[in-house]
């Protein structure tokens, strides 16, 4: 292993999947996906533009909630990985010391 302090852990990898999907839920939960409610703007044209920016709002928190429950697959599926790799390098270790198993 390298000298400048990285470390993989691998509780910590299920630890950021597991904040990662907690916030994509809570997020989620946080805005409508029509957006925040908006006052009367007092016109039509108004309302109608406050309505669009709504509705973006609305639109990207869903695409954010969308893209933060990706991150927690992938830390996942980085955990999943780095535990077969571990186990596989160990295997390999024991059976190095060990000719006879081979």
């Amino acid at each position: 292993m390298s000298s400048d302090g990285f470390k993989v852990l691998m509780a910590d990898l299920l630890t950021a999947s597991n904040v990662f999907q907690e916030q994509s839920t809570v997020l989620g939960a946080l805005v409508p996906v029509t957006g925040p409610v908006h006052p009367d703007g007092g016109s039509a044209d108004i309302n109608q533009a406050l309505q669009g920016a709504a509705d973006t709002v609305g639109l990207l928190n869903t695409q954010l909630t969308v893209v933060l429950a990706q991150h927690a697959e992938r830390l996942q599926a980085a955990h999943q990985t780095y535990s077969k790799s571990d186990t596989s390098v160990s295997k390999l270790a024991y059976e190095i010391t060990d000719p006879g198993d081979v």
